[in-house]
């Protein structure tokens, strides 16, 4: 059972100010090291012809409220010619990031301070995983409604990044779409069940870098996320 204090709403989704000191300062050796690599660069799930347009589509508003509403139960799982279904449309790559030289140091440098087992980062859900976005990157819409966790993701952008996180808000059903900006970026988010997880989806023109940490105790989890935002 999960460890929510029922007095406690946590939002669905929150931006994280990333201002911890040792944190700022592991995430930036991070990057500098490198977080893409020719594993990273492999595709994922399916071979296209044209990943462009298929990003355009799958990640669009008109898509959202015009074909994944129209039959919510599919969650955004419309099956296609290449693609082996199983979950949502997408070209991106996971579990890479034990194979850099960044990602490794991440790892070695968050267990360290946070005291948390981050493993290899080849997770599905719980623990810690990673994934990249090239060029013609996206996930399409989606709610990760099954995993019964509490996330946080830290990703990283190139300069001159080009690309956005997009989701539907639970209570006012307004759709927002958040630009990606250059260098590092957090949020939070709930996926625990049909109620308390929310619509979303990402697209990137651009090479684009997340870290996810997953807790199924929302202790753990709030820990964490009070430690990225402190100030020491």
């Amino acid at each position: 059972m999960l460890n929510q204090p029922k007095k406690v709403k946590e939002p669905l989704y929150t931006k994280l100010s990333i201002r911890n000191p040792k944190i700022v300062d592991i995430l930036n050796t991070t990057a500098e090291l490198g977080l893409f690599d020719d594993t990273s660069l492999s595709k994922f799930k399916y071979k296209s012809t044209d990943y462009e347009s298929e990003a355009i589509k799958y990640c669009s508003i008109d898509f959202f409220k015009n074909t994944i509403l129209s039959d919510p139960k599919t969650y955004g799982r419309q099956l296609q010619e290449g693609w082996t279904g199983g979950g949502p449309i997408k070209h991106k790559k996971n579990g890479f990031a034990s194979s850099t030289p960044g990602g490794q140091y991440f790892i070695k440098s968050f267990e360290e301070i946070t005291g948390i087992d981050l493993g290899d980062g080849s997770q599905p859900y719980g623990g810690f995983r990673s994934s990249v976005y090239n060029p013609d990157g996206f996930l399409s819409w989606h709610k990760d409604d099954g995993y019964g966790v509490y996330t946080i993701m830290l990703s990283y952008c190139v300069e001159e990044p080009d690309g956005f996180y997009r989701w539907m808000d639970n209570d006012t059903k307004e759709i927002h779409t958040e630009p990606d900006m250059p260098g590092w970026s957090g949020k939070s988010m709930v996926m625990i069940d049909e109620e308390s997880s929310e619509w979303h989806t990402a697209r990137s023109n651009t090479q684009k870098c997340s870290l996810v940490i997953s807790f199924g105790d929302y202790d753990k989890f709030l820990k964490l996320k009070d430690l990225i935002q402190s100030d020491k």
